[in-house]
């Protein structure tokens, strides 16, 4: 039996000229997931927010969220400067800026209110996955996402309003407390895991030193799926 293609409003309004669908991020495991939720006109977008805020002022799920809100509206900002009109009467450009819809995320692993973001080398993946393997607290991945869109305020001035939405879902994380550190030194020597939060993909060699996850298991790849689908049919007007 084939499979037939998932129909629903807001694919539909995404992948239609309607809106420009806008990812903050060069990220190709949030690209997967959106396309895999069946939006296939993503406008890849990255944010040059520099992602430096003092973790000690924010708990862990305060950090991603406003971590997220510091890429959408880095690149809000710059959109804004390229579309919104210079003349009141020139409504086609803020026509454009209305039509957007950005999506910014940022993921972490946390335990007992440590977090641990991307590796800086191979060494403090390692140190980093076995603090992890060793943990009695509870492990979380968590991973704050913002959504933004516009409106026009009036059909004829071209003014914009924006609208913002903000959210973070957490996935627990069981490790394999079994695992010796060679077998960490090995992972760690493959380098898949340099790049991306906490230093391992679940979704590649990674699953050696996970047991078993409680939540969305998208959310520990880097963005939550339904979640994220939900949320951003409530920005957009669409019945989840």
């Amino acid at each position: 039996m084939s499979i037939e293609k998932f129909e629903h409003p807001l694919i539909k309004l995404l992948n239609s000229n309607e809106k420009c669908f806008i990812l903050c991020s060069t990220s190709p495991r949030r690209i997967e997931i959106l396309k895999n939720m069946g939006f296939n006109r993503i406008v890849i977008k990255p944010s040059e927010f520099p992602e430096d805020l003092d973790k000690s002022l924010f708990t862990p799920q305060e950090y991603v969220e406003n971590t997220a809100e510091g890429k959408a509206l880095n690149v809000y900002e710059s959109l804004k400067k390229e579309y919104e009109p210079t003349k009141e009467d020139d409504a086609k450009e803020a026509n454009e800026f209305s039509k957007i819809c950005l999506l910014a995320a940022d993921t972490v692993i946390e335990t007992n209110g440590k977090i641990f973001e991307k590796p800086k080398d191979i060494e403090d993946q390692y140190n980093s996955l076995r603090q992890l393997r060793d943990s009695r607290a509870k492990i979380n991945c968590i991973t704050g996402v913002v959504i933004i869109t516009n409106e026009l305020k009036d059909d004829n001035g071209g003014i914009t309003k924006m609208n913002k939405l903000k959210f973070s879902v957490i996935t627990e994380i069981e490790f394999n407390g079994n695992c010796s550190d060679e077998l960490i030194r090995n992972y760690c020597n493959c380098k898949e895991g340099l790049k991306v939060a906490g230093g391992f993909k679940i979704q590649g060699y990674g699953s050696i030193l996970i047991n078993k996850i409680n939540g969305d298991y998208h959310n520990v790849v880097g963005l939550p799926f339904t979640k994220t689908f939900e949320n951003l049919c409530k920005i957009n007007n669409i019945n989840f």
